[in-house]
Order: structure tokens, then sequence, then C-alpha cells
């Protein structure tokens, strides 16, 4: 997506906030669960303010193929809906290990 903007990549997202805290840049765009997870756990970051709307957003999701979704739409549902109260339970214990 080209916005007109000037675009410098780092290599890690601390580093990215490093840069945004240090006036290198003026904004960083980075995936939502990991500058929330930056947000509210690391120190020093008061001073930044997540915007909205976001650039883009994108749903990931379990596939399940026609055929089994025709022979058991029921079964789809509750395992569809297993995976986002799984996402919730533990997202915040499986993000710790990435950083």
């Amino acid at each position: 997506m080209n916005m007109g903007i000037d675009v410098h990549s780092a290599l890690t997202s601390q580093l990215n906030f490093s840069n945004l805290l240090r006036g290198k840049v003026d904004a960083i765009a980075i995936q939502a669960v990991t500058g929330d997870y930056h947000l509210q756990r690391r120190s020093g970051l008061a001073a930044v303010e997540k915007v909205y709307p976001e650039i883009k957003t994108k749903a990931y999701y379990l596939m399940i193929s026609h055929q089994f979704h025709n022979e058991q739409p029921q079964l789809t549902e509750e395992i569809w809906d297993e995976v986002a109260v799984l996402r919730e339970k533990n997202l915040s214990k499986l993000i710790e290990k990435y950083f």
C-alpha cells in the first residue's frame, strides 16, 4: 500500500519502538498483537499512543473443507467457536514466548 510516506524498516519490534521514542520516526506500523504486548508490558512507552483505525486487518481462521462443513455443520461451528475461546484464553501466555 503506497501512501506517499517514507518507510524505514527495523529488524525487531523493540527497535521500532526505540526509533519512535528517540524521534527517528514519527510513527510505526506494527501488528496489533505485538504492539499491544509492548504497550502493556514494557515500561517507558507511556508516551506512545495507539491510533485507530488500523491500517490493515486480517482475519486468521482454521480452514475446514466444504465437504466436512456440509457433513458436520454443527461440529464445524463448535470447532471455530472453541478456537476463538482458546485464542482469547491463551494468547497472552503464548505471546510471552516470543518476547
